[in-house]
């Protein structure tokens, strides 16, 4: 089901959660809502399943506008953060809530129950009363309830947030292979980057209840339009400078720490002020050679990389990372870094 929403607008007193909101979400997509809190994510999540009505604008299934259409009419699927079973029901019975209400047939009911937990990997539990799972294996249940009523789109608010490292990750490669398995469209919403890049098809990054930017999770992580994208998805270091010249598909930028290149496009002229942004990933670390002499402030190793902060010559601290690391470097020692074009990210100002 494709789902668009133009210019929804929804005010809480004085308080705008959500600000003139236009996108659309194709049918079939996993589309992620993301961003901080109070950024407006979970009040749209709940306009589309109708638990709030927009105060302006209009939300289309299909084209169909359904501003007012009660939720137990829009055949959509939830999923919550505290999963929301019913603790005196046993693992099958939660499932079939959903069923019940609509009054299928029991046969029908019990095939589609049973199908439905052997795609969770839960058939085993059926009979297992609900408050007796782990939290992952609650999740894996309140996901089975919300599609075994074939919805036309699956609501999903930061249905990973109280589970541990280690499930989230089980659970995020379960909810791809459901999405690809079922083609369903999917809106999920979470505060979580990693979650939106590794599941995504395409997210929208709010602020402030407006969007900032909508795209494959690549290209925002890659290309953000604006500073707060920049940091929000990821982390990045900044560092304001003035365009001096521009050669061919190299922009000179003179900062404060020297002279930084950039080969990604952007139009400005020379002489205009603008901000740098480079991942600390992007950052080149050597003993030798380089473009600037930095000292090493904090090393963290953590395995497949090491991360470090470290004081520029103008006193800032930056952030660098490194993938899979031959040797742990030092606090305290003198470093140079190299900071290649192609992953310094100009913002105009």
């Amino acid at each position: 089901m494709k789902v668009s929403l133009n210019n929804i607008t929804k005010t809480f007193n004085t308080t705008t959660a959500v600000d003139a909101v236009t996108m659309e979400i194709e049918d079939g997509e996993l589309f992620f809502l993301l961003g901080p809190s109070g950024c407006g994510k979970t009040t749209l999540l709940r306009i589309v399943a109708g638990f709030y009505l927009p105060d302006a604008g209009e939300l289309r299934f299909n084209g169909k506008v359904v501003n007012t259409v009660p939720p137990n009419q829009r055949n959509t699927g939830m999923v919550f953060q505290n999963y929301a079973l019913w603790p005196h029901l046993t693992v099958a019975e939660n499932v079939a809530y959903g069923l019940d209400v609509r009054k299928l047939p029991t046969g029908e009911k019990h095939r589609r129950v049973r199908e439905m937990l052997e795609v969770v990997r839960m058939d085993a539990y059926a009979d297992r009363m609900a408050n007796q799972l782990s939290g992952g294996q609650q999740q894996r249940v309140a996901l089975a309830r919300a599609l075994v009523i074939k919805p036309n789109i699956v609501l999903l608010d930061e249905p990973l947030s109280n589970l541990d490292a280690k499930l989230r990750l089980e659970l995020r490669d379960e909810i791809k292979r459901i999405h690809r398995e079922f083609n369903v469209t999917m809106l999920y919403v979470t505060h979580d980057q990693k979650e939106s890049l590794s599941l995504a098809n395409r997210l929208a990054v709010l602020e402030n209840g407006r969007i900032m930017q909508i795209d494959t999770p690549e290209k925002v992580y890659r290309r953000p339009v604006n500073p707060f994208v920049g940091a929000f998805i990821g982390e990045m270091n900044f560092i304001e400078g003035t365009v001096r010249t521009r050669r061919r598909d190299i922009i000179e930028i003179e900062t404060s720490i020297g002279i930084i290149y950039s080969s990604i496009e952007i139009d400005v002229e020379p002489d205009k002020s603008v901000l740098c942004g480079i991942r600390p990933e992007g950052i080149h670390l050597s003993e030798l050679n380089g473009q600037f002499m930095i000292k090493i402030e904090t090393v963290t190793y953590l395995g497949e990389i090491q991360q470090y902060t470290f004081i520029l010559r103008n006193g800032a601290k930056w952030k660098a990372i490194e993938i899979n690391p031959k040797q742990i470097r030092k606090e305290e020692q003198m470093m140079n870094i190299t900071i290649p074009p192609e992953n310094v990210i100009v913002f105009k100002k």
